[in-house]
């Protein structure tokens, strides 16, 4: 999410801290360069001059929620459609599946397969908009599960070039054809 230096108040809210504290009733948030600077009482938290301030009266405000699954690459209920559309097509439709995740209040998400560096980078730059992403690249799996080449087509184009994918980390360069970190030696361990 693009960063700015403006400061906005949000007042009159119930404010949940997300804290396990009781609400606080009648509360303002002060957000300063895209970072919450105060939170409290109304009566106890100053708006600073020229803040943009919005009246939360009767609304709830609470902390940004944090999805440790999904897949915003990927929201179609047939598969066989999903993996027949033009990569294009599923790039761009994932725009409009990032921005409605950040509309429900999902701020940091972990993206299970599908999403690669990119989709982070553009989100950060404020290029896109959508919640500040964590992405997995490559689908790990217990035996039986959504294991890779269960699903050819995708596995083919999303397959790290590392034998142990998992070992080269998130972001691993092979995906990229760069020169990958997975293919560097290894120290094993033993116990």
């Amino acid at each position: 999410m693009a960063v700015n230096d403006e400061t906005t108040a949000i007042i009159g809210a119930r404010v949940i801290d997300g804290l396990g504290h009781d609400p606080i009733e009648k509360g303002t948030v002060v957000i300063k360069g895209g970072r919450i600077s105060a939170v409290g009482k109304d009566t106890a938290v100053q708006v600073p001059h020229g803040a943009n301030v919005l009246n939360a009266a009767g609304r709830t405000v609470l902390p940004g929620i944090i999805d440790c699954h999904v897949h915003s690459t990927y929201r179609a209920r047939d598969i066989r459609q999903h993996l027949t559309n033009t990569p294009t097509y599923n790039v761009l439709r994932s725009t409009h599946i990032l921005e409605e995740t950040l509309a429900c209040g999902v701020t940091t998400a972990r993206d299970m397969g599908g999403a690669d560096a990119g989709f982070r980078e553009a989100i950060a730059e404020g290029f896109v908009k959508g919640p500040r992403l964590l992405v997995s690249i490559v689908m790990i799996s217990q035996t039986g599960g959504h294991r890779p080449g269960t699903m050819s087509t995708w596995s083919s184009t999303r397959r790290c070039a590392s034998p142990t994918p998992a070992r080269a980390g998130p972001d691993c360069a092979c995906c990229r054809s760069m020169p990958c970190a997975a293919a560097a030696p290894t120290t094993t361990f033993s116990a």
